[in-house]
């Protein structure tokens, strides 16, 4: 049974049609692993919908005969960052410690229509800011393979867990990588979304024909515009390839051409910077501002001296940046319409050790 913990959801959803196994069973798999590993990992806070969760899977398993949706009976995790209907959502924030919303977010929804049944909800850093999940109000979330080191932030907690086999789908957001760099939870990226959160695309079912991998055609690079890679992550990267090759596909090392890395550090930075002071007072606001001209005067890296720069762009500037980023992303969009796929490094090395965070933006 333990074995059952480390499928993919769409197998589970399968198993669970084709009555291989129970969605009951399932369930009370991922209740003893949560028990077993979670005191360790502290990945899913004290939100657990244990009783709930039994009678959805339950319900599941009586609904069989009836039309299913495709994640019919998988119970799956969430980020404590989306609303959930009756269930308590804190965003790792303690004026929202006791928060019980009456509807769920959009994500959360149609999962819950898709047949998936809600397990948990995920630590996370407060208010989804940080490159570690270290919690004021959830406590410090831990990396399996080392307690000492961090599952990275924000999305961190689902990170842990699906890495655990505690959950098989764990539903993350991402303001700069944080579902990216552990891959717990990818998600389509479309234009448009229904009336309640325009953010939220759209889901399109399309069935895609088979190919084999001798019809394919990849890109790899282990450069992304002078970000440092360690030895280890390049030799890893160079295997994929010789392998890639070894399978008859079709591999080329390769960027973007005429794709400047550093302007699209820095653009991020601009709509970072200037997000992160939209809701301030005035004079935060101004305190942002002077900390964006103290540090425009050092040596900084593309990225913070955008986000210095965002500090005080105006309306015009940020309409600016957001162009920029449409740009950069039509550009990687011709380049991947080339490609089945691009192979890259997800981070520049592995995970570093807990420490104290020094910035308002959660940089350790």
């Amino acid at each position: 049974m333990s074995d059952v913990t480390f499928l993919c959801a769409y197998e589970l959803a399968r198993m669970i049609g084709d009555r291989n196994i129970s969605a009951t069973e399932v369930l009370e798999a991922y209740l003893a692993a949560i028990t077993k590993h979670n005191p360790n990992l502290n990945a899913i806070i004290a939100t657990l919908n244990e009783n709930q969760a039994r009678l959805r899977a339950q319900e599941a398993d009586e609904a069989l005969s009836r039309r299913r949706g495709p994640l019919h009976g998988v119970a799956i995790t969430v980020k404590d960052y989306f609303e959930t209907a009756g269930l308590r959502t804190t965003c790792s924030y303690k004026p929202l410690a006791n928060y019980i919303p009456k509807t769920d977010a959009t994500a959360v929804a149609r999962l819950k229509a898709a047949g998936a049944i809600i397990l948990a909800k995920m630590n996370m850093p407060k208010q989804a800011v940080g490159f570690q999940t270290d919690s004021p109000l959830l406590g410090r979330a831990n990396n399996l393979w080392n307690l000492e080191c961090t599952p990275g932030g924000s999305s961190g907690g689902g990170a842990a867990a699906v890495a655990a086999g505690l959950s098989p789908l764990d539903l993350g957001s991402d303001g700069g990588g944080s579902i990216r760099i552990r891959l717990a939870a990818p998600g389509p990226i479309a234009r448009s979304g229904d009336n309640r959160e325009w953010e939220v695309p759209s889901t399109i079912q399309e069935n895609l024909p088979q190919r084999s991998l001798q019809e394919m055609r990849f890109a790899w690079t282990d450069n992304f515009g002078g970000v440092p890679v360690t030895t280890e992550t390049r030799e890893v990267l160079k295997k994929v390839a010789l392998r890639l090759e070894e399978l008859r596909c079709h591999l080329e090392q390769c960027n973007p051409s005429d794709f400047d890395f550093s302007e699209a550090w820095e653009t991020f930075g601009e709509i970072c910077g200037a997000q992160v002071v939209a809701h301030e007072s005035a004079l935060g606001k101004l305190q942002y501002k002077l900390l964006g001209l103290i540090g425009r005067s050092q040596n900084q890296s593309a990225f913070l001296r955008g986000i210095s720069r965002g500090f005080g762009l105006n309306l015009r500037q940020y309409l600016d940046a957001l162009e920029r980023r449409d740009r950069f992303a039509c550009s990687l969009e011709q380049f991947l319409c080339q490609y089945d796929g691009w192979v890259g490094p997800v981070t520049p090395g592995p995970a570093f050790t807990h420490r104290q965070v020094s910035s308002p933006l959660g940089f350790p």
